[in-house]
């Protein structure tokens, strides 16, 4: 019996920690074409789910992401998906860990708190009865599975490829690195960069309802929530101000 069949039989809900059972197959247009669902988010129509191609590597998928970004790896291993949902005590802080450096990350979890019961009573249930610890470095396990997986071998839908650009299909993953820029220089980024979403999605009107069947369209306000918080991000290098850099 495989580790995902016993993590079936334990038929403990685990949707307090964001991964609560459903359909094995998802409809949203940007699901990779074959995956198998292991568990959903339970909002934004976020799940997980193992790619066809990738073995045993786990994913998550979000449809409220930018066009080209819904899909990213999470672990190499089942085994490796379910330490990370124990060492973070749940999958939030996991799922949007490619929006954030480890500062961020950290911060995410230490705000979250101690879980509560029910959250608690799961994770006690999900590490004894399959005998499982804590992931060590959840941050640095999770970049370094994204910095080595080839985003371009995903096979996507027909669908997928009807509603997202050509030039946003396969996107590069540029090499992270800090820049430091003055005040006024950051609003400027920021300002073009909000601009050019607004032109795509003028350009684009039906594109948050592309591909989706009724019963599985996201919340408009999760779309464009995600929308903004992409945009300013993208614009958004760190900074310090004039006076002290000068200092």
């Amino acid at each position: 019996m495989t580790l995902y069949e016993k993590f079936k039989n334990l038929h403990i809900d685990f949707s307090s920690l964001g991964l609560e059972q459903g359909g094995s197959r998802s409809d949203y247009f940007c699901t990779p074409k074959g995956a198998k669902v292991i568990g959903w988010e339970g909002v934004d129509g976020i799940h997980y789910c193992f790619v066809k191609g990738f073995g045993e590597v786990v994913s998550a998928v979000n449809p409220s992401n930018l066009p080209g970004d819904y899909v990213h790896p999470l672990a190499r291993s089942f085994e490796d998906f379910l330490r990370l949902l124990l060492a973070c005590k749940g999958l939030a802080a996991v799922e949007q860990a490619h929006l954030w450096d480890r500062e961020k990350f950290d911060a995410f979890l230490r705000e979250d708190g101690p879980p509560s019961l029910e959250r608690q009573a799961a994770l006690e249930g999900l590490r004894d009865g399959l005998g499982l610890t804590p992931m060590e470095d959840s941050y640095g396990y999770i970049q370094e599975v994204q910095a080595s997986f080839d985003y371009g071998k995903i096979p996507f839908r027909k669908e997928y490829c009807d509603c997202v650009p050509e030039a946003l299909k396969r996107p590069e993953r540029p090499e992270w690195r800090v820049y430091f820029v003055s005040v006024k220089r950051h609003q400027q980024l920021v300002s073009k960069s909000i601009y050019s979403t607004a032109i795509f999605f003028i350009s684009n009107p039906f594109y948050p309802l592309c591909g989706r069947s009724r019963s599985t369209s996201i919340s408009s306000t999760g779309f464009w929530r995600n929308t903004i918080r992409h945009s300013i991000r993208s614009g958004r290098p760190k900074y310090k101000e004039e006076q002290a850099a000068l200092g």
